[in-house]
């Protein structure tokens, strides 16, 4: 070999040498980067599990294919198979696994799972329980599709799964909680429904008897204490009324009135009542008003007058000496629209301005300690600003302790115009002989427009169950110019309207056979489908809350009468739907029937039961002042209710026997409404306890209160029939 080609080879050694060194050495960095990575991603899968096991999550990956479902460790956990906290990673067979779950969930599983597959639903997202050494756990189960074949079909799922029992308790109490809270606020309702009706029985005694004496001849002076009177028992009425009215502007579903009312006319009537407690504390009460200000206004008067009695009031009880100013003026607002402001400026106790903003919280005031001077809820001025609020305006305060205060409410002017109608709200106890104390804003009342030019001649439908609210509606509808057609259940209601023309019919709500809801619901039908013209129904029940009326009117009716039916309560309920409906004021000929007065009135005879001995009754002056004096029909409603007592009190008696819970619960009902009517109080709540038994279907409690009611009604019989 020669020296050139030794050369050539040792350089190609040489070269191998050092490509094998080279090789080598990136044979050892691969190799290091590789536990690198490898390093990395075991610290990551730690991590990660760290993460989920803080979640409270388990890994799970499906292989379809090879029908195998693997679980981690934390899965062990949740169906407490760990065995001294020694979980670990789990392979299951589909059908193994899915034993674990509650049989009742299984269904609901199969079609979520069909839904993923089909790729009808982007993942999978259902709440299953599984079976446990404990118990049922609760379990949220998140996953999605993350390998499909060539064909599009699903191969490979996965996902985490957590234990949501906690959270569904959590959810459970919720729920409890609140079908609390809605059996109390429906307790409340009915709270305030008893004792709107406990406070209206000696209220409409009052002002009946009140009624009466102003029926009398009286000097100028007594017409004027007689007017007051009246006034103020209607502002008390309508502020008891308002507390049925309460839930519902917490609801915001307080609607308000928009009729046109003379403004100082309606100031004075309700500044005036409060004189007397003001002069009884030696303070001077002052009305003053705007020259500026227009006669009438467009808004609600009753819902106004209520703001500033309430302001009123209070500042008669917080003044004990100097004066109150009740200050009405016309002002402006940032866009120049006019503005009605009425200020009841005193010289009280005042209130410190970090309380003055409380005063207008429910259930707030401005001396919360138990040693305060003043009683009262505290529910007054947040009902203000409430109310303020739904008429478009404000209420605001000026205070200084020691000093004063000065309540500033300010709500838009409405224009009056010839669409809109016209009330005589709150005016209704003057008469035209009237003759006030001489004062500027003290104006003369108008002579009352007889009734009987309003509703002389037109045709009125009474439906009632019972012969002796049939007798008081009738006379009350007689006496306002109506002709009257009775009928005794819903079904007779329904063939009377079809078959003549009615121009007001007068709906009980409870009754057999078809009750007066369904009866409206079946005449609107009618009407709508056979084009006829709107029939105006108004019910009448023995409840009084705002869900019955509601309720009513929802099905189609357009005014709404509780119980015991009074005449100025039908008159009013009479003008404001003629007035919401814009129904023409003349009188129509009398309809033909195609069934007679005597057939509407025509009863089955019912068993009767004895009656025990009691003493005891009813109020006979309340009652003849709800009749305004009339002896005659007080006799003719008293021979009706003796012989209606007696065979319904039989209907009942042999319901309970043969416990017809239907026949039991609507005679009950009907006596509870006779009684009531009688003034009867303690017998018609006997009866209503009976209609309550007869609902829940409790024969103990049905026999119980029967035999109370027979006693009772008993006493209100003996007493009654000496009439």
């Amino acid at each position: 070999m020669s020296q050139a080609d030794q050369d050539q080879l040792l350089r190609l050694v040489e070269k191998l040498q050092s490509d094998n060194e080279r090789l080598r050495q990136q044979a050892r960095s691969e190799s290091h980067s590789r536990l690198m990575a490898e390093d990395a991603l075991g610290k990551t899968e730690d991590r990660l599990q760290l993460a989920l096991d803080a979640a409270g999550l388990a890994m799970w990956e499906w292989d379809l294919v090879a029908d195998t479902l693997f679980t981690s460790s934390r899965f062990a956990h949740i169906l407490g198979d760990s065995q001294g906290g020694n979980a670990s990673d789990r392979m299951w067979s589909t059908q193994e696994l899915l034993d674990q779950v509650f049989t009742q969930d299984r269904d609901g599983i199969h079609q979520a799972l069909l839904k993923v597959l089909k790729q009808i639903a982007p993942r999978l997202d259902i709440e299953f329980r599984v079976s446990t050494p404990t118990g049922l756990v609760w379990v949220e189960c998140l996953g999605e599709v993350v390998q499909r074949s060539m064909l599009g079909q699903a191969e490979i799922l996965v996902g985490v799964i957590r234990d949501v029992t906690r959270r569904r308790e959590i959810q459970s109490e919720i729920e409890a909680a609140r079908a609390e809270a809605v059996a109390a606020n429906a307790a409340k309702d009915e709270f305030l429904a008893h004792m709107s009706h406990e406070i209206r029985t000696p209220l409409n005694g009052v002002m009946g008897m009140n009624s009466l004496l102003g029926k009398t001849l009286l000097s100028p002076e007594q017409r004027q204490y007689v007017d007051l009177v009246g006034s103020s028992g209607q502002a008390l009425l309508a502020l008891v009324n308002d507390l049925l009215d309460y839930s519902r502007l917490q609801a915001h579903k307080l609607v308000l009135e928009q009729v046109r009312f003379p403004l100082r006319r309606w100031l004075w009537q309700v500044v005036e009542p409060q004189r007397i407690a003001a002069q009884a504390k030696g303070l001077d009460l002052q009305s003053k008003t705007d020259d500026a200000l227009p006669q009438e206004m467009v808004g609600d008067p009753g819902r106004l007058r209520q703001v500033v009695i309430n302001l009123l009031t209070n500042a008669i009880k917080f003044t004990d000496k100097g004066r109150i100013d009740v200050v009405m003026r016309l002002v402006a607002d940032a866009d120049l629209k006019p503005l009605l402001q009425l200020q009841v400026r005193d010289t009280g106790i005042g209130i410190a301005p970090e309380k003055q903003q409380l005063v207008f919280g429910a259930f707030a005031q401005a001396d919360s300690s138990t040693s305060r001077r003043f009683g009262g809820t505290g529910l007054g001025l947040s009902i203000c600003e409430r109310l303020v609020g739904l008429m478009g305006g404000r209420i605001g305060l000026d205070s200084r302790l020691g000093q004063g205060s000065c309540f500033t409410v300010e709500v838009p002017l409405g224009q009056a115009s010839d669409d809109v109608p016209t009330t005589q709200y709150g005016l209704e106890g003057f008469g035209a002989a009237y003759d006030p104390i001489h004062r500027e804003d003290a104006p003369q009342p108008d002579a009352q427009p007889s009734t009987l030019r309003i509703y002389g001649g037109m045709q009125a439908l009474v439906v009632d169950d019972h012969s002796v609210n049939q007798l008081l509606a009738t006379k009350l509808l007689q006496r306002l110019g109506f002709n009257v057609v009775l009928a005794n259940d819903g079904a007779q209601a329904v063939q009377a309207i079809q078959s003549g023309a009615f121009d007001m019919v007068l709906m009980d709500i409870q009754m057999p056979h078809l009750d007066g809801l369904q009866a409206t619901q079946q005449v609107r039908y009618w009407e709508q489908t056979q084009q006829k013209k709107h029939t105006t129904i108004i019910a009448l029940s023995a409840h009084a809350s705002a869900a019955d009326r509601d309720k009513a009117l929802a099905c189609g009716m357009d005014g709404y009468l509780s119980k015991p039916l009074l005449p100025e309560a039908l008159s009013a309920a009479l003008a404001q739907v003629w007035r919401s409906r814009g129904a023409a004021r003349t009188a129509t000929e009398k309809p033909e029937l195609s069934m007679t007065t005597a057939e509407l009135l025509k009863v089955q005879p019912v068993p009767v039961s004895v009656l025990p001995t009691g003493t005891g009754g009813v109020n006979r002056i309340r009652l003849l002042a709800r009749l305004a004096g009339d002896e005659a029909l007080l006799h003719t409603m008293v021979q009706a209710f003796c012989t209606d007592l007696r065979d319904r009190m039989g209907l009942v008696h042999t319901a309970i026997k043969t416990q017809d819970w239907r026949t039991m619960g609507a005679q009950a009902h009907a006596l509870s409404g006779a009684l009531s009517t009688l003034t009867a109080t303690a017998a018609a709540q006997d009866a209503k306890a009976v209609e309550q038994a007869a609902h829940a279907q409790d024969i103990g409690a049905a026999k119980a209160a029967f035999t109370k009611l027979s006693s009772t009604a008993k006493e209100a019989y003996d007493v009654v029939k000496r009439w």
